[in-house]
């Protein structure tokens, strides 16, 4: 564009200079003024239409009142009483402007466009349940009066994970207050069947959450399902369940263990590749690898460390390496790998156990004790624990604990690998007594903790929490493999803005055309997100334009008291064309006519 310009104004210097030679070189010279002010005049003309210049006229700033949705006319009513001269009346909802039709409120797509074309704006009042977080940033150096009304109380906030892995739960947390005083039954419900249910008390808001362990993969949709005055309803919760990238374990264990063998067989089940190494005597061992191609054991390495994720290991064993194989393990640990260590008995020190403070409880015996752990459900049993203390260091995440606060399994970060301890030696109890899911339960917290993190190529985020069609929709991305990200949505390329100048984070600006799932994709990854309807989980939707809102307004950097904005300002105006293309007429007129005299 820039080009263009100078080339432009090139064309018209160069023009102008031989049309003024023309009227100096002629030998008639009367009006030759005359004619060099037409000249003069016929190319500053067309200079003008081409630049478009602006002209700054000072305009009287007015209030105006946005209606939203949810507005009553109570309000609108109060502030047309006290707002004085009258505030021209705007809303972005068609129900809305249907609704109050008396008033001819003009009709505008967003926020945005109002600031953009009426910017004589000294304060805005808004009715009805507020703004969607996205239009609340053009708010800025406005005065802001909310005059809002509060949602219906029924739902009031609900949300669950948009991806799991396979094995994972889905836990559905929902925030609801019964508009009666009778109790309130809610379903979850997938696959035509309830997967959970809970009551709720009537006439008070209450947290409360359903969960169900998603068996398949792939996209599914269940449903929230609620029952109040003798009607049933429900809405969507979309969620992708994604193959869980098996684990590659690599076991040592002094001597074969029920323990062993029954937590071998779960990882097995899961299609996970396992290598085990048991001691027969101080220099031989014995082999075993389950989906995992044979690989030579005997002597631990840092390369043949690094083909696995996780090494599960009792005490005895870590008692038993060598100063080689210690320093294999930590300088591994430190790449990435994780490392679980089962202590039934004394500990030696080396840089594994280091970080744990392990203390002997003397003429203790093992003990039953009930486990609690992040997600374990209510109805638990108690499994053997050892008589050793587990005491937590600085740094150290418990991962399992007693409701006395003792600790069962503990966590520590070693760079960027982890190292974990664990006193419970007989798990598969649970399983004997027909309880699996406790087993696994508590190993899949603890495989997921510590074992080695998978690369991530890229990390998503798509706001706001309920995307619905004809409404913007954030896509974020950050990528993870130095390269700039490229986006596409349902095979359209997304335009993206770096996010804090930072060239490997993009966003986009994406508006759903139709409900569904969608796929946005980079070059490597692809991700799965849902559109709803314009009508799904609008209570919610409600109370969050309501919340942010107001969040908005009191969270503002400068006070509505401070705030001083002028009753008139100067407002840059385009200047008609109509002049620029009069005087040009009249200029080249005048030299038309001027030949002819």
């Amino acid at each position: 564009m820039v080009f263009i310009t100078f080339l432009f104004f090139t064309i018209c210097l160069a023009a102008f200079i031989f049309a003024v030679w023309q009227m100096v070189k002629r030998p008639n010279r009367r009006r030759l003024l005359g004619r060099l002010l037409a000249v003069a005049g016929s190319f500053t003309a067309i200079l003008l239409l081409w630049l478009q210049p602006k002209w700054s006229r000072r305009v009287q700033l007015q209030q105006v009142l946005l209606l939203t949705e949810g507005t009553d006319s109570d309000s609108v009513q109060r502030i047309l009483q006290q707002v004085q001269p009258r505030p021209r009346i705007f809303t972005s909802d068609s129900a809305t402007g249907r609704q109050f039709m008396a008033l001819h409120p003009a009709f505008i797509p967003d926020l945005a466009y109002l600031r953009r074309h009426f910017r004589g704006i000294r304060k805005l009042h808004i009715t009805g349940f507020g703004l969607p977080r996205y239009e609340l940033n053009h708010l800025d150096s406005l005065q802001v009066a909310p005059h809002l009304s509060l949602p219906p109380p029924f739902l009031q906030s609900a949300d669950w994970p948009k991806q799991l892995h396979l094995g994972d739960s889905l836990r559905v947390q929902v925030t609801a207050h019964p508009s009666t005083n009778a109790p309130a039954w809610f379903w979850l419900v997938g696959g035509g069947s309830k997967l959970d249910s809970v009551e709720i008390k009537g006439g008070q808001s209450q947290a409360f959450q359903l969960k169900t362990l998603p068996k398949a993969a792939g996209q599914q949709i269940f449903y929230l399902q609620w029952q109040e005055k003798a009607q049933r309803f429900r809405e969507k919760i979309p969620f992708v369940v994604q193959e869980r990238p098996p684990l590659r374990v690599l076991m040592l264990e002094n001597y074969p263990t029920f323990e062993t063998k029954f937590l071998k067989n779960w990882l097995v089940e899961r299609g996970n590749q396992v290598a085990v190494r048991a001691s027969i005597s101080r220099a031989r061992f014995s082999t075993e690898f389950l989906n995992h191609e044979k690989v030579f054991l005997n002597r631990l390495t840092p390369k043949l460390l690094q083909t696995f994720d996780i090494l599960l290991l009792d005490g005895e064993t870590v008692n038993g390496l060598s100063r080689s194989e210690q320093s294999a393990i930590e300088q591994t640990v430190q790449e990435g790998l994780g490392v679980l260590i089962t202590v039934a008995g004394s500990l030696s020190r080396n840089a594994l156990t280091n970080p744990f403070k392990v203390h002997a409880n003397l003429g203790a015996r093992e003990k039953l004790i009930v486990p609690i752990w992040r997600g374990a459900p209510k109805a638990m049993t108690a499994i053997p624990v050892v008589p050793l203390t587990l005491s937590q260091t600085s740094g150290a995440k418990p991962l399992v604990f007693t409701k006395n606060g003792q600790n069962i399994a503990v966590m520590q970060p070693n760079q960027k690998g982890k190292i974990g301890i664990i006193l419970a030696t007989s798990t598969y109890t649970w399983v004997l007594d027909g309880k699996p899911k406790l087993h696994r339960g508590f190993w899949s917290l603890l495989l997921q903790e510590i074992s080695r993190p998978k690369p991530v190529t890229a990390t998503w985020h798509v706001t706001p929490r309920f995307p619905r069609v004809h409404e913007p929709v954030q896509v974020s991305v950050i990528n993870e493999n130095n390269q700039p990200p490229v986006l596409l949505v349902d095979s359209t390329s997304l335009y993206t803005k770096s996010i804090e100048n930072d060239w490997l984070q993009g966003q986009g600006t994406y508006w759903p055309r139709r409900p569904g799932w969608q796929q946005t994709q980079t070059a490597e990854e692809e991700v799965s997100w849902y559109v709803y309807e314009s009508d799904d989980w609008a209570s919610v939707c409600q109370h969050e334009k309501y919340r942010a809102t107001l969040a908005y307004v009191n969270g503002r950097s400068v006070k509505q008291a401070d705030l001083l904005v002028p009753e008139t300002t100067h407002q840059p105006e385009k200047i008609p064309s109509f002049w620029f293309a009069l005087l040009f007429l009249l200029s080249t007129g005048f030299l038309w006519l001027e030949r002819k005299w």
